[in-house]
């Protein structure tokens, strides 16, 4: 409503006071380690619908599972909200990692086994040996996917309890039988920190397996230590 003053009159702090319209929080989308989709908003009492790849709209009330890649379009409305907000995510396939398989050219019995950083637990990691013997650089983690896939680039996440093994230096090498490496796909330098890192390839590359190989690590010391290796599929 516009309210006319009369001329020389100011308005009072309730005659200005303009109440801004409700607004609803954008709906979020995450997919877990075993392929379920996960939808939310953080404004109380939100309703969310979606779309999977342009398909017919469902209301949302459960985790669904999603393995292909597919674009998700979502929406999120709520009592006394007359706004909606809408969003969208595009997820790439999925890596099922049922069929992965890990080995290394060293690891320390009891707590850094190979499979470790294929686990999908950032709390266990692969390291290599230090009790009895501590076998210096270059170490290798090698992962055969039990498949050939074609992978856009690879994450490394680092062991997030001490810095122990966190790598500096690394190169990266595909290869469809696990013997005949040629030439890296990636090389550089990575971060001293925990947490993902991701890494692009220079251009898709397919293959069955990927070894990762450590050239050093961030305080020069012996051992070689990884969270997590993972790729991200090409579309």
């Amino acid at each position: 409503t516009l309210r006319l003053l009369p001329a020389g009159k100011s308005p009072t702090a309730e005659e200005t006071r303009i109440q801004a319209p409700a607004r609803i929080k954008p709906a979020l989308a995450s997919r877990d380690r075993k392929g379920m989709v996960t939808l939310a908003c953080s404004t109380p009492n939100a309703r969310i619908t979606y779309k999977v790849e342009g398909g017919e709209a469902q209301t949302y009330d459960k985790p669904f599972e999603l393995k292909k890649a597919a674009r998700i379009e979502m929406q999120a409305t709520g009592d006394g909200i007359s706004m909606p907000c809408s969003g969208m995510v595009e997820f790439p396939a999925f890596n099922d990692r049922g069929l992965w398989t890990a080995t290394a050219d060293s690891f320390q019995g009891g707590e850094g086994e190979p499979e470790n950083a294929i686990d999908g637990d950032d709390s266990t990691y692969w390291h290599t040996q230090w009790q009895g013997a501590e076998p210096k650089y270059p170490h290798q983690l090698t992962i055969d996917f039990g498949k050939t896939l074609k992978l856009q680039d690879f994450v490394y996440t680092g062991r997030a309890d001490i810095d122990h093994g966190r790598i500096k230096k690394y190169e990266v090498y595909v290869s469809e039988d696990g013997k005949t490496w040629n030439t890296p796909v990636a090389k550089g330098e990575l971060k001293g920190r925990d947490g993902e890192q991701q890494v692009l390839f220079k251009q898709p590359i397919s293959g069955r397996c990927l070894k990762f190989v450590a050239i050093s690590e961030v305080q020069s010391r012996p051992w070689a230590a990884v969270a997590e290796l993972d790729v991200i599929l090409a579309k």
